[in-house]
């Protein structure tokens, strides 16, 4: 199914709206700024209005199987490549843009309660929230101005990876760097994958629990996986 490119962009720009609308308000209903991810919800259920709107299957957005061992294969891909990204990219990239930021998280340090919970946050509102919404949603929308051709897929996997390292501009340069280039490779594993959201949003769940291990040990892990690639 094709769309209007007007139709598309309106369209994209009400889901967003309507998540940045939700993390304001999950931050205000929880009292606490860490819960905003939640709001990605709100632009979940947009997303899903607009399908069920035009009667599209949920399926044309990834709600759909890639089988058990395709769908791990890939996501622990993703880490790999995550993993990578870390210890060869990073530290380049810090050199020309000063140390990525993620003194936000600080407060996580030797905290389980806020641990737990923070990891509750990053499985429904970062994993599967913004993957239905950036990888699901966004790419498809985009694909379809264009008929779902190869070209309209390349525009729609750099708009929405540029959408998303945008949303973690909090990180700093080398961070929106990084998320971007993680977003590529997110939204060609989707394309990989049939399609399908499991692998991107296991992956995308599996990073945000490394790194909220990570904070909570003080940088514990990511030392030693640092030591263990010199």
């Amino acid at each position: 199914m094709t769309i209007s490119g007007w139709r598309a962009t309106a369209e994209v720009i009400a889901v967003l709206g309507a998540a940045m609308a939700g993390l304001i308000g999950a931050a205000i209903v929880f009292g606490s700024p860490y819960a905003s991810p939640f709001g990605m919800l709100a632009g979940v259920a947009a997303a899903l209005f607009f399908v069920g709107v035009r009667g599209e299957p949920l399926s044309d957005f990834g709600f759909r199987g890639a089988g058990l061992f395709k769908t791990l294969g890939l996501a622990v891909g993703v880490f790999a490549f995550a993993v990578a990204l870390f210890l060869y990219v990073e530290p380049v990239l810090e050199r020309w843009f000063g140390p990525i930021d993620f003194s936000i998280f600080a407060p996580l340090e030797g905290n389980a309660p806020f641990l737990a919970f923070m990891l509750v946050v990053s499985w429904v509102g970062a994993a599967f929230g913004e993957e239905v919404v950036y990888r699901g949603f966004i790419m498809t929308r985009i694909a379809q101005a264009f008929s779902l051709s190869s070209v309209g897929w390349g525009v729609a996997i750099v708009v929405q990876a540029a959408l998303f390292a945008v949303a973690h501009s909090y990180q700093g340069m080398v961070g929106v760097i990084e998320i971007f280039i993680l977003a590529i490779v997110l939204g060609l594993v989707y394309l990989a994958a049939g399609r399908s959201l499991w692998p991107v949003i296991i992956a995308h769940g599996l990073l945000d629990t490394f790194g909220m291990m990570d904070f909570y040990l003080g940088g514990a892990l990511s030392d030693a996986i640092a030591a263990a690639g010199r």
